[in-house]
């Protein structure tokens, strides 16, 4: 994992393997905990009809994704629009870390069998830890988690600031995880990874 994020790193992508198991935990589904599609009450941006970016995380696994800058710039209201497909049948995570480490980040989780796209606090291995972010804190939108010929397919549009959550930086480095495991239910990770991006080298 990446211990130093003030380090210089390269631009290009560093792929590591993840060592730190997690434990099961279960993800409340669409119907007792809110709908997949939420309205977006705080930006008034939006995404283009085409992802035309793209970053391969390893053989398995791309980031289909566009960048909608703040406007007017500083505002808050600057976007990511985000489409994770992975060679896997089961749940898919993408999260943002400020040191490489899975305890502390901000996790999207897509899990097929619940049909919801959530966000997650990652806060320990345990059950206890690993728990959907409170309601007023689900701001994503068009969100979909589908399966199809042996792919598992997210997407979600994030605001890119946020209060009390880490930012994705529209200029600098950020890093970001990813993992993915088999079965509908969020469990071990089967494959893990880490890498950076900074949009502004787009």
């Amino acid at each position: 994992n990446i211990s130093d994020p003030t380090a210089s790193l390269p631009s290009q992508l560093i792929h590591q393997p993840s060592t730190e198991p997690t434990t099961t935990t279960t993800a409340p589904s669409s119907e007792t905990f809110f709908p997949m599609a939420m309205v977006n009450l705080v930006s008034t941006q939006a995404c283009p009809n085409t992802l035309e970016k793209s970053t391969e995380i390893d053989s398995s696994a791309t980031l289909h994704y566009a960048i909608v800058p703040s406007n007017p710039p500083g505002s808050g209201n600057g976007l990511l629009c985000g489409r994770l497909e992975a060679e896997n049948d089961g749940w898919v995570g993408l999260a943002i870390s400020e040191n490489g480490q899975m305890i502390g980040s901000e996790s999207i989780i897509g899990l097929p069998g619940d049909n919801t796209v959530l966000k997650y606090e990652m806060a320990g291995k345990s059950n206890a830890r690993v728990t959907a972010m409170s309601v007023e804190k689900q701001t994503l939108t068009d969100t979909s988690i589908v399966q199809e010929d042996g792919k598992t397919i997210m997407e979600f549009t994030k605001l890119l600031v946020e209060d009390g959550e880490i930012p994705i930086l529209e200029q600098g480095v950020n890093i970001f995880l990813h993992a993915r495991g088999d079965g509908s239910s969020l469990g071990f990770h089967s494959q893990g990874l880490s890498f950076i991006r900074d949009f502004s080298e787009d």
